[in-house]
């Protein structure tokens, strides 16, 4: 019994080609092929096709301490926020979920208006 993905024909293979060729990227060819991005991305990988576009790099991205680019009222928040993530993080390590996530901002915030909690 065969499992896994099935294997490109020579066609599709052929059609995915030309589209590289022509300089799309893979959310251009994944809207042309009615396929995700991943899955293009995943292809050209396959084939050893470097992107074709500008995607910005990771390692290219400048990064800036927060403290320079946000007011101390703003770190305090994103901090406050992190922290959010990260216990929504241990509850579920699998996969962050949104629900959880809010439901901490819900009792974070009541905590401060209420005045009970200044951490």
């Amino acid at each position: 019994m065969r499992t896994g993905r099935p294997t490109l024909t020579e066609a599709e293979q052929d059609r995915r080609l030309r589209l590289y060729e022509k300089g799309l990227d893979d959310r251009e060819m994944a809207e042309v092929l009615g396929l995700s991005k991943n899955t293009i991305g995943t292809w050209r990988k396959k084939n050893d096709l470097p992107r074709n576009g500008s995607y910005p790099r990771k390692s290219s991205w400048n990064s800036v301490a927060m403290e320079k680019a946000l007011t101390e009222d703003q770190c305090v928040n994103m901090r406050r926020f992190f922290g959010y993530l990260e216990k929504a993080k241990k509850i579920n390590p699998k996969s962050l979920n949104i629900t959880i996530l809010m439901k901490f901002w819900r009792e974070e915030k009541m905590c401060y208006q209420d005045g009970s909690d200044t951490a």
